[in-house]
C-alpha cells in the first residue's frame, strides 16, 4: 500500500462493454452493502495501470490489458 503523509493511494476501475454498460459488484460487507466499481490500494512502487490490472485479476478473475488513466 502506498502512502504520502498518511494518505492511502488507490484506483477505481471502470470496465465497460460495447453497449457502454458498466460492470459493477455488490459489496458483501454488512458495513458497506452497496454497488460499486472495482479497485483497491496502490502498492509501493506500483503504477496506477499495474494496480488496476492486479486488482481486477484478484477481485473478479478478469485479465485486462492496457488500462487508461483518466485522472490522477
Amino acid at each position: 500500500m502506498s502512502t504520502v503523509d498518511g494518505v492511502v493511494v488507490g484506483v477505481g476501475v471502470i470496465i465497460t462493454n460495447s453497449q457502454g454498460q458498466i460492470l459493477m459488484g455488490k459489496r458483501s460487507s454488512k458495513h458497506a452493502p452497496y454497488w460499486s466499481i472495482f479497485g483497491g490500494h496502490v502498492d509501493a512502487g506500483e503504477s496506477f495501470e499495474t494496480c488496476a490490472i492486479r486488482e481486477i485479476k484478484e477481485e473478479i478473475g478478469i485479465d485486462i490489458t492496457a488500462p487508461t488513466v483518466f485522472w490522477y
